[in-house]
């Protein structure tokens, strides 16, 4: 039988805008005003907190990613370290988080459209939204050339107006807008648990850049490379836009509904809040395109193996892209999106989906450097995955009961797919050899 393979259509350069245009989406838009509503000022301390947890879960993925060769991300290297079970788990809920993420990014663009739109109902508004996510599955069943120069695109638009928000607001800034640092209902710890949760969802997502690992060009030299990049470039935007937020505009003003564009009008008025306005859109818009060329990237990854069913491996005959898998995570979305119409339940449950990933990712890392007989390539110390191990654990305490009782739901869904497939997970091949040392780094 004849073996279709995936083309290497990504380069370098587009590894890094994938990782930039994922993470930087509608949290940086929206997360600092909420983040400041939960916690006041001490919510910089959360942005420093999320930092943190970003490189530290980047270094372990650049470290898994010089171990395990292949596509699927997370899901391929719990496969790998754990086998059958723990990895269709995690291909499960790493799956159901980029739909569901796509489903967030999705009412994020029918939030921003209300600026251009104010005369539209919300309802219109996410039908028009869902209309752009149809277009952009379309673009990526084109192509993943394609898809990847579209990302090139949004990335650099969505950072030139982040920037000229940050240089121009920062002559601005009051530190009596600092004042009071945190609301009189909350305690110190409760305070940064609550805001950091939502903080998580505009940091989280270097870890796309392993899930088209098979169409990336020296992927092995150039995922550790790209991740490490994204993460520090996003890191420093974010803990800049936040110290300009909260200095210009007292984060007792702030709105149930506010976001950078009501910020920006102070010190930019109407044209300004205009530019925030498009950079708002066109960054939401291109970690949309991200998430949807890998969440079918994931799919297909499990479905090679078996563990997920086989019409999701299939290839567009011509541009060799996983169409199947795209229909399917966007036919899904679109029943979520409006099933709920709340961005901040469906943020919080793919918040969640995406702690329990990494932290099977994180033991993953603990098992391979084992299976390796201690050898490590990217990290210094086993120290690195076992912070991040508990920080993911603390995190996970500050997700409500009812997001936990949906996430348990969809585990126990999961479960019952998992069972239907076990007699074809039987015949699974054994998994793809991992690369030894003198292996690793070829070109």
């Amino acid at each position: 039988m004849r073996k279709i393979r995936l083309i290497r259509g990504l380069g370098y350069l587009e590894a890094v805008m994938l990782g930039i245009g994922f993470i930087i989406g509608s949290g940086i838009f929206i997360m600092p005003l909420l983040a400041g509503r939960e916690a006041g000022t001490i919510s910089l301390i959360s942005w420093i907190i999320g930092g943190v947890f970003s490189i530290l879960t980047g270094l372990c993925f650049a470290e898994l990613a010089t171990k395990v060769p292949g596509a699927g991300g997370p899901y391929a290297y719990t496969h790998h370290a754990f086998g059958n079970t723990a990895g269709f788990m995690v291909g499960w809920i790493f799956w159901l988080y980029y739909w569901v993420t796509i489903a967030g990014e999705t009412l994020a663009i029918a939030i921003y459209l209300e600026f251009l739109f104010p005369q539209f109902t919300y309802l219109l508004r996410i039908l028009m939204a869902s209309i752009v996510t149809v277009t952009l599955t379309v673009i990526n069943i084109k192509g993943v050339k394609l898809g990847g120069r579209t990302e090139d695109i949004f990335t650099i638009g969505k950072m030139i107006p982040l920037i000229i928000f940050i240089v121009l607001g920062i002559f601005f800034v009051k530190f009596s807008n600092f004042q009071p640092y945190i609301p009189e209902n909350k305690t110190v710890l409760s305070a940064i648990g609550s805001s950091t949760i939502l903080i998580l969802w505009a940091y989280l997502g270097a870890e796309i850049i392993t899930v088209p690992q098979d169409e990336i060009k020296s992927a092995k030299k150039n995922i550790r490379r790209a991740i490490m990049v994204s993460i520090l470039v996003t890191n420093s935007l974010y803990l800049l836009i936040a110290f300009v937020t909260l200095g210009v505009m007292s984060w007792t003003k702030y709105g149930t509904s506010s976001t950078l564009v009501d910020v920006s009008k102070i010190f930019m008025g109407n044209t300004g809040s205009i530019i925030l306005i498009i950079g708002g859109l066109v960054s939401i818009i291109g970690a949309l395109n991200a998430v949807i060329l890998a969440c079918a990237r994931v799919a297909r990854a499990i479905s090679v193996d078996n563990l997920f069913p086989g019409f999701l491996k299939h290839l567009h005959k011509k541009n060799k892209t996983p169409d199947y898998a795209l229909v399917l995570q966007t036919i899904l979305a679109l029943i979520l999106i409006f099933a709920v119409q709340d961005f901040r339940s469906v943020a919080n449950l793919s918040i969640l989906l995406l702690l329990v990933t990494y932290l099977f990712s994180c033991f993953a890392v603990l098992r391979l450097i084992k299976k390796f007989k201690g050898e490590m390539f990217v990290l210094e110390s086993k120290v690195v995955p076992i912070i991040a191990i508990i920080a993911c654990i603390l995190f996970m305490t500050q997700v409500s009961i009812f997001i936990w009782k949906i996430f348990i739901l969809l585990i126990i869904i999961g479960w019952f797919v998992y069972i239907t497939r076990r007699k074809k997970i039987k015949q699974i091949p054994p998994p793809i050899q991992i690369l030894d040392s003198s292996e690793r780094y070829k070109v």
